[in-house]
């Protein structure tokens, strides 16, 4: 549509900062919510790494890992040399993880190991896509005391799904918000061109 007056011009100019105002909001607010939620998320896996790793010491029982967390975390018990020994997601055999990110760096970084309290020296953590599974996934794997390495792993589309609900509320936002800057946008541009149009 071809802006014919000077009101029409002044209007659609200010649409328009409101429409790109609104898209930078929008893209910081996305930057912001994700790293904030990443945050949480390993926060989250550290927290049932902590359960499991102290329920396992209660039981010594890799079948029982799975009765202390929700049912949505994956429970990875690995031995020294890297060998699979308890995979809550599936019973078939599984490959060597020593070469894992997470695992690697756990072991690497395992100065708290024989002291169960200092669980922060002995961690790694990763996010891939899962061969296994077949999505992205969190990855946190902790060293234990007696030498095996645990790890907890959730898949991004359950860590996500908590969010889901709050999708459409921002999209109705938006598009009030864009209805709004629109009719704000015409009746800034009446009070100003009218007096001038009146003279």
């Amino acid at each position: 549509m071809k802006l014919r007056s000077m009101e029409e011009k002044i209007s659609y100019r200010l649409f328009l900062m409101g429409f790109f105002g609104l898209l930078f909001t929008a893209a910081l607010c996305i930057f912001v919510f994700h790293k904030a939620f990443t945050a949480q998320a390993w926060t989250g896996l550290e927290r049932e790494a902590e359960l499991v790793s102290a329920g396992y010491d209660l039981v010594q029982d890799p079948q029982q890992l799975t009765s202390f967390v929700s049912n949505d975390l994956r429970i990875t018990l690995i031995s020294q040399d890297g060998s699979v020994l308890f995979e809550s997601a599936t019973d078939q055999p599984m490959e060597n993880h020593l070469s894992r990110p997470e695992i690697r760096q756990a072991m690497a970084h395992g100065l708290g190991r024989g002291n169960s309290s200092v669980m922060a020296s002995g961690i790694g953590r990763d996010i891939r896509d899962s061969q296994t599974m077949g999505y992205e996934t969190y990855y946190y794997a902790v060293l234990l005391p007696n030498g095996e390495i645990l790890r907890t792993a959730q898949d991004a589309e359950t860590v996500w799904s908590i969010y889901d609900s709050s999708i459409p509320a921002i999209v109705l936002s938006c598009v009030a918000l864009m209805l709004a800057a629109a009719v704000l946008a015409t009746l800034l541009t009446r009070a100003l061109v009218q007096p001038v149009l009146s003279m």
